[in-house]
Formats: structure tokens, C-alpha cells, sequence
């Protein structure tokens, strides 16, 4: 934990900016994990199986009901 010491020994502003640039180092790291782990699955992806899992109801009996009149003013 030497490299902590010599980091709470330092001025507030020098703090500041190792603080800010660990944590700009990290976002990147992180954005770019994210964009490369959603690239392979949009890859991988095919629109036919969306289809299958997703399985909407199907609507055949809409012809069938009544019809509503709207009041014209």
C-alpha cells in the first residue's frame, strides 16, 4: 500500500487529477468492453429466431367485433 501513501501525500490538485484520470481510464476500458461484447452478440443475431422467441399473439377475430360509431358534432 506504498503507492497509497505516496498518493494521500500529495497536494489536493495532484489528487484531483490522478482521481479524474482513474476514472477516465476505467470508462474507457469499460465503453469499450461493452462495445466489443455488443458487437459479437448483433453478430451473432438473426432476425428469424427473434421471430420465434418472440411469438406475438396473432389477432384473427378483428374482423368479427362491432363497430363503433363516433358522435359528429
Amino acid at each position: 500500500m506504498d503507492i497509497l501513501a505516496k498518493i494521500q501525500n500529495q497536494p489536493k490538485h495532484v489528487r484531483k487529477m490522478i482521481f479524474w484520470l482513474v476514472i477516465i481510464v476505467v470508462s474507457v476500458v469499460m465503453t469499450a468492453s461493452w462495445i466489443s461484447t455488443s458487437k459479437k452478440r448483433l453478430e451473432g443475431f438473426k432476425k428469424e429466431d427473434l421471430m420465434e422467441k418472440f411469438n406475438p399473439p396473432q389477432f384473427d377475430g378483428l374482423q368479427d367485433l362491432p363497430k363503433l360509431e363516433t358522435p359528429t358534432p
